[in-house]
C-alpha cells in the first residue's frame, strides 16, 4: 500500500492544499467542481531506490513554510482520520495490484468525481495494514497528538528523568547501546563509540535540600550531615572502582526512600536515621555493605504494604519488587565485578555545586554491564549516561537509526511500512548530509522487510541532489500559492549542481556566498570604483582583498587596485 495524494481544506497554514507522494502519477482536486484529475508521469527505472523502497518523497522549503506541518497531516490523516482533522480532506492510495482508492471526508459527505478509475469510500477510521512512523530531529518540547497506531519516536518524546521502577520501556541510550552490538551497526561505517561517560549528581545542593526533606521529613539535617560524611569517606578513596560501586549504592537507598514517601509506604524514619549516624564508626568498605542489607529491608517493607494497600494489583508489585531487587543484585555484584573495568574519575564545580564524572572504555568485553546498568539507572534523577568523545552529529546519526532500529526490530510489524522524518539529517556534518540519504534506503530494508515508503523534510541541497524533481514537494511563504508543484521545476534535481540546488528549491536566487561576505565584498567594491581612496582606507581594501577566495572575483579586485595605483 502507498500514499499518493492528500488534499486538505484546512490544516494549519494550508488552505485547498493537495500533496503529491507519487513519483509516477500526479493528482489534482477541484474543489469547486469536486473532480479530482490525474497526469501520468515518466515512471523511474524498476527499483530505483532498491526493491522494498516503493517511494521516496522530499518536503523542501523556507523555514515557516510548514514542511513539519505536512508530515504531521499526513500521519493524523492515515491513522485516526476525522477524529484527527475537523476539515474536508481526500486521500488517495494504491495497493499492490495497482487499484487506486479514494478515502474521503466531506461536506454531506459528497463523493468526489474522476477522470479515472477509481475505488471511493467513505473515510472514518485508518490505513491498514500499515505501520506509521513519525521521528523529528527537533527538540522543542512540542508534544504531538497522535493516534495511538503513529509510533512517534521523536526527541520530544525521550523518556523523562524521572525515576519509576515500573518503567517497562527503554531509554534512547538502551537502544543504541543495542543499536551498536548488532549487525546492522556495520552497514553505517561510522566510528564506534568507545567511552561511556556517566555522571552524578547526588552531591549538587539544588537537588538535595528539597529532596531530603521530601523523603526524610524532620530529620532532614541527620540525612544531610551523613551524605556530606559519606561525600568525604568516598572521596578519600584511592580506587575509582570502589567509589563508583559504594556511590550507586547510596544512589540506589536515596531513590528507595523517595519511592516509599511517593508510594505513601511509611518507613521508622527515626531508626533509619540512627542507623546512618551510627555508620561513622565503620569502615567505608562496611558501610557499603550495610547500605545494601538496608535496602533489601526497604524493598521487602515495599513488598509488603504494597500488598496491603491494593492486592488486586499483585503482577504490578512483582514487577516493582522484581526490579527493585535486581538492581539491588546488581550493586551487590558491581563491587566484586568492578575491578575488571577501566574507569578515570573527574569533578567539576566545587562543594555542593560539585558534579562527578566517570568514564569507562566500552568493548565488547564490557558492553553486557553497561546494557545492565543503563537499563537499571537510566531514568535516575541523579545519574545521566550518554556516550564521549563523539560529536552531536555522531550522536544524532546513532539515535536516528538506533530508534528506528528498535522500533522495526522489536516491535509488532505490518504488511507495509510509513515512515516521516522531519529534518533528519538536522546537526549532521555535510559529509554525513551527503550520506544520509544512501544509508537510510540501505538499511531500512535489512530490517523491515515488506513494503517501505519515505516521506523527508530537510533544509539540505544533498536531499535534493538525491532525488528526481518528481519526488519532491517544495514550500514557500507566497500565500497565493502554498507549494509549488515538483513538475514545475525548470531543471532536473537528481545528481544535481548544489549551488543550482540552492537556487530554486531553495529560494536563494542567485546568492553564491553568505550575506556578511557579500557585504564585505561590496563596500570594497564600492571604494575601488570611487577611486579616491586615502592611504589607510587603500591598506583596509588590499586586506580585504587577500581574505576573498573566489579567484574571479579577487582578480577583479586586483585589477581595479592596480589601475588605481597606476593612476595616482
Amino acid at each position: 500500500m502507498e500514499v499518493c495524494y492528500i488534499w486538505v481544506d484546512k490544516f494549519r497554514n494550508f488552505d485547498n492544499a493537495g500533496f503529491n507522494f507519487s513519483s509516477s502519477v500526479k493528482f489534482f482536486y477541484d474543489k469547486n467542481q469536486n473532480l479530482i484529475t490525474k497526469e501520468e508521469l515518466t515512471p523511474l527505472p524498476n527499483n530505483f531506490f532498491g526493491s522494498k523502497i516503493k517511494e521516496v518523497t522530499g518536503i523542501i522549503g523556507q523555514n515557516s513554510t510548514g514542511k513539519s506541518n505536512v508530515l504531521e497531516l499526513i500521519c493524523k490523516i492515515v491513522k485516526g482520520g476525522r477524529n484527527n482533522v475537523k476539515g474536508e480532506f481526500i486521500l488517495i492510495t494504491k495497493n499492490m495490484e495497482g487499484v487506486y482508492k479514494c478515502f474521503f471526508s466531506t461536506k454531506d459527505n459528497r463523493i468526489p468525481q474522476s477522470n479515472f478509475q477509481i475505488w471511493n469510500e467513505d473515510y472514518e477510521g485508518s490505513l491498514n495494514p500499515l505501520k506509521v512512523i513519525f521521528f523529528s530531529n527537533t527538540f522543542d518540547e512540542r508534544k504531538q497528538i497522535f493516534h495511538k497506531d503513529v509510533s512517534d519516536i521523536s526527541l520530544n518524546n525521550i523518556f523523562p528523568k524521572q525515576y519509576n521502577s515500573r518503567r517497562k520501556g527503554i531509554t534512547s541510550f538502551e537502544k543504541q547501546i543495542n543499536f551498536i552490538n548488532s549487525d546492522l551497526f556495520n552497514h553505517l561505517e561510522i566510528e564506534h563509540p568507545n567511552k561511556v561517560l556517566i555522571t552524578s549528581k547526588l552531591w549538587a545542593s539544588r537537588l538535595n535540600s528539597f529532596q531530603d526533606f521530601k523523603i526524610i521529613g524532620e530529620d532532614v539535617l541527620k540525612l544531610q550531615d551523613f551524605r556530606k560524611f559519606y561525600k568525604a569517606r568516598l572521596n578519600d578513596l584511592k580506587s575509582d572502582q570502589n567509589r563508583f560501586a559504594y556511590l550507586i549504592g547510596f544512589i540506589f537507598f536515596i531513590e528507595l526512600l523517595e519511592f516509599s514517601k511517593n508510594k505513601n509506604i511509611q518507613q521508622n524514619q527515626n531508626k533509619l536515621t540512627d542507623l546512618l549516624y551510627g555508620f561513622r564508626k565503620l569502615k567505608t568498605e562496611e558501610i557499603a555493605n550495610e547500605i545494601i542489607i538496608i535496602n533489601n529491608r526497604l524493598i521487602r517493607e515495599i513488598q509488603e504494604q504494597l500488598t496491603k494497600t491494593d492486592p488486586k494489583t499483585e503482577k504490578d508489585i512483582f514487577f516493582i519488587t522484581d526490579k527493585l531487587n535486581e538492581t539491588n543484585q546488581f550493586i551487590n555484584d558491581l563491587r566484586y565485578n568492578i575491578s575488571e573495568i577501566d574507569i578515570e574519575y573527574d569533578t567539576e564545580g566545587w562543594g555542593n555545586r560539585g558534579i562527578e564524572y566517570y568514564s569507562f572504555s566500552y568493548n565488547k568485553k564490557n558492553s553486557a554491564f553497561f546494557k545492565k546498568f543503563v537499563n537499571l539507572f537510566s531514568s535516575s534523577k541523579f545519574i545521566e549516561a550518554n556516550w564521549l568523545g563523539i560529536s552531536s552529529g555522531h550522536k544524532a546519526y546513532l539515535n536516528l537509526f538506533s530508534l528506528i532500529f528498535h522500533e522495526l526490530k522489536f516491535k509488532k510489524q505490518s504488511a507495509n511500512l510509513l515512515l516521516c522524518i522531519d529534518e533528519g539529517d538536522l546537526y549532521l556534518h555535510p559529509k554525513w548530509q551527503i550520506e544520509f540519504f544512501e544509508k537510510l534506503i540501505k538499511i531500512l530494508p535489512l530490517i523491515f522487510s515488506e513494503s517501505i515508503q519515505l516521506i523527508l523534510s530537510s533544509h539540505s541541497p544533498f536531499l535534493v541532489s538525491d532525488l528526481p524533481r518528481q519526488n519532491l514537494i517544495i514550500l514557500n511563504n507566497n500565500r497565493e500559492l502554498t507549494f509549488v508543484e515538483n513538475r514545475k521545476f525548470e531543471n532536473n534535481t537528481f545528481g544535481g549542481n548544489i549551488y543550482d540546488l540552492y537556487e530554486e528549491p531553495f529560494f536563494l536566487g542567485k546568492q553564491r556566498m553568505s550575506k556578511f561576505a557579500s557585504s564585505k565584498i561590496n563596500y570594497a567594491m564600492e571604494r575601488l570604483e570611487s577611486k579616491s581612496l586615502t592611504k589607510y582606507k587603500r591598506k583596509e581594501i588590499e586586506r580585504i582583498i587577500d581574505l576573498v577566495g573566489d579567484e574571479v572575483i579577487k582578480f577583479y579586485m586586483e585589477n581595479l587596485l592596480r589601475n588605481m595605483k597606476n593612476n595616482d
